[in-house]
């Protein structure tokens, strides 16, 4: 359940899904899947909010070491530039 702001330095409460950016990100559950008869592991879904004044900021994407990952929305930029 999403609580507050996903950025550790920012104590803002979620109250309201009008007001930030809620993020949804779909991950394994980790089981694998050894016979292949075997059904699809289940995808655990998990939600992050961002509060207004970090979204303006910020943006949160899918990482491999962990679930999810707080970037700066000027770097995120620059890499999409980069890789055209």
């Amino acid at each position: 359940m999403v609580s507050k702001c996903f950025n550790p330095v920012c104590s803002a409460p979620f109250l309201h899904l009008h007001v930030g950016k809620l993020f949804r990100f779909d991950t394994p559950s980790g089981q694998l899947r050894i016979d292949a008869n075997a059904p699809k592991p289940i995808k655990k879904i998990e939600f992050f909010w961002l509060c207004e004044a970090c979204a303006t900021k910020f943006t949160l994407v899918p990482d491999t070491h962990a679930v999810v990952r707080m970037v700066a929305l000027h770097a995120q930029v620059q890499a999409a530039v980069a890789a055209l």
